[in-house]
């Protein structure tokens, strides 16, 4: 009977041991990436990073090694992961995508990288209906979540057979991040017949040919929310609710102050989509909200972790963690809910400048700017007291964000 328990107590450490020893490998070192390291390596996990350039996840001191890789859209990168694990003696460890390029890359090739490395992702007809605007508004309408109206080529055509018109049609890639690295900015807004002749120059001068969303723009100052979800086959396991407060460019951007935002009707949008989609992973899914029809309409999925999740971590609900844990089949011994206290999550470089033009430009007041940017608690994307580095690195690797984007 001691000898048996023995070997049940020996084999269950031994178990223990196992699963602390792998690790993650977090692929794209931005802020995004940094938060996602900080809250893994903070628990003793071992984490390395690679990315394709310079980055400021590289420079914490929990970052245990760094690595350059191939192009993110390549399957080179596939290649480079089988490679490494091999090299590095990382086979088991998990992998932590960080950008939409990634996460369809490791769908594509995830038969042969799951030989080797952990991933917690769907397949890739998930992940390529996920990832196409046009499919995702679509299916979610079916489902009966609100949309912006959605245009044909042939309705906008004739919205803009006239020199006015009454409202704007907004216009985004059925691929954001292709559309983003080709136009250096999300959306385009057109009001008028010479901004559509505008932006059929610029769609001819880029020499490539993309899938365009076309969609009404829905009025007002219509705030943008998040429901975060950690999803097990369709189901929403965990989620987040977060508010997008400023953000770069002014309109249209990426958040550098945010706010958590518990939302329960959100929530119920959220599962409904994911129960429609299979979905299987970590996302982010943003919702506008519609002033006129007092509702929420559904805008994107993102089928990983996003910008400012290291605000969802301390409010209590730590996405990189419990995907790590579910890869590795290690009870939580807590349940992961979010808080009640409001938290704010900001970049402070970003923010500050973002933030003074909209001041000049009038979108907010000098006391709207230090309530929102200075009261409360706010979590630092870039300056933690324990690991301060990324931040300092930050500055210096402005001029290189600034003229990738």
């Amino acid at each position: 009977m001691t000898v048996q328990w023995l070997k049940k107590s020996f084999s269950f450490i031994h178990l223990l041991m196992e699963n602390k020893e792998k690790g993650v490998i977090i692929i794209e070192g931005h802020v995004q990436g940094l938060a996602n390291l900080r809250s893994l390596g903070k628990k003793g996990i071992p984490v390395i990073v690679i990315d394709k350039e310079d980055c400021i996840a590289r420079y914490s001191k929990y970052c245990k090694k760094f690595f350059q890789c191939p192009d993110f859209k390549s399957d080179e990168l596939a290649d480079f992961l089988l490679e490494l694990a091999t090299k590095e003696n990382l086979e088991g460890w998990f992998l932590l995508p960080s950008n939409d390029h990634i996460v369809i890359t490791l769908a594509r090739n995830l038969n042969r990288l799951s030989e080797k490395l952990k991933l917690f992702t769907s397949n890739l007809e998930i992940i390529n209906l996920v990832t196409d605007k046009v499919r995702l508004s679509q299916l979610a309408h079916t489902v009966g979540i609100d949309i912006p109206k959605i245009y044909n080529l042939e309705e906008v055509e004739n919205y803009f057979s006239k020199y006015t018109t009454e409202n704007s049609i907004l216009v985004r890639g059925k691929s954001g991040l292709q559309f983003y690295k080709t136009f250096k900015k999300k959306v385009f807004r057109l009001k008028t017949k010479d901004d559509y002749t505008n932006f059929q120059h610029l769609c001819e001068k880029s020499g490539l040919a993309m899938e365009l969303l076309f969609q009404e723009e829905i009025p007002g100052n219509a705030p943008t929310y998040s429901v975060a979800c950690f999803c097990i086959e369709g189901e929403v396991r965990n989620h987040w609710v977060g508010l997008k407060r400023r953000q770069h460019p002014l309109e249209f951007g990426t958040a550098t102050l945010a706010e958590s935002a518990p939302n329960a009707e959100l929530v119920e949008l959220a599962k409904k989509l994911i129960r429609a989609t299979n979905y299987n992973g970590i996302c982010e899914i943003e919702f506008l909200y519609h002033e006129v029809k007092k509702k929420y309409c559904f805008i994107e999925l993102n089928p990983r972790t996003w910008l400012w999740v290291d605000l969802a971590i301390h409010d209590g609900v730590d996405f990189p963690y419990l995907a790590y844990s579910h890869v590795n089949d290690i009870p939580l011994n807590k349940k992961y809910l979010q808080g009640n206290e409001i938290l704010k999550w900001r970049n402070p470089i970003t923010d500050f400048v973002f933030g003074v033009k909209a001041l000049l430009s009038r979108k907010i007041t000098i006391s709207q700017f230090i309530h929102e940017s200075y009261r409360g608690r706010i979590v630092d994307a870039l300056f933690q007291k324990d690991d301060y580095r990324p931040g300092l690195h930050y500055f210096r690797l402005l001029f290189a964000f600034n003229k990738k984007r």
